[in-house]
């Protein structure tokens, strides 16, 4: 079994009643599939970036779940014959594994501070010193 999570949009123009009824299906429709639910998060109304259906705002709601690679198009089936669902996203999740030593990365400014740093800054030319070169040059 893997690890996903469905985040789906509901449309606003439903009641509290209506919502209900629909996260009612979804969450039956996942239990139908063999999915075993592990947490759900209640619609939220939320303006959205852009329109979509012609919707400016849609409930957003979240469900992390468990089930087998294969089922994966019969749930999306499911969520596409529901009518008040606007938009829906399925993503999988990869496990942490904590026998691999995370990988840390140095960004690019830190490591041309620490190269600037490091070099040793160039002794400064007086003007005497100059002049006095350039004498010697001329001279010969």
């Amino acid at each position: 079994m893997r690890q996903y999570q469905l985040t789906y949009l509901i449309s606003a123009d439903l009641n509290d009643e209506e919502l209900k009824n629909i996260s009612g299906k979804i969450s039956n429709l996942f239990k139908e599939k063999g999915a075993i639910l592990n947490a759900i998060k209640d619609p939220v109304k939320k303006w959205l970036g852009y329109s979509i259906k012609n919707k400016r705002e849609a409930f957003l709601a979240t469900i992390d779940f468990n089930i087998e690679p294969e089922k994966i198009k019969e749930l999306k089936k499911g969520l596409d014959s529901e009518q008040g669902i606007i938009r829906y996203v399925i993503l999988s999740k990869k496990p942490i594994s904590l026998s691999k030593k995370p990988r840390i990365r140095i960004p690019i400014k830190e490591t041309k501070l620490k190269t600037m740093v490091e070099k040793p800054r160039e002794k400064k030319v007086e003007l005497k010193e100059i002049e006095k070169k350039l004498e010697e040059i001329l001279e010969e």
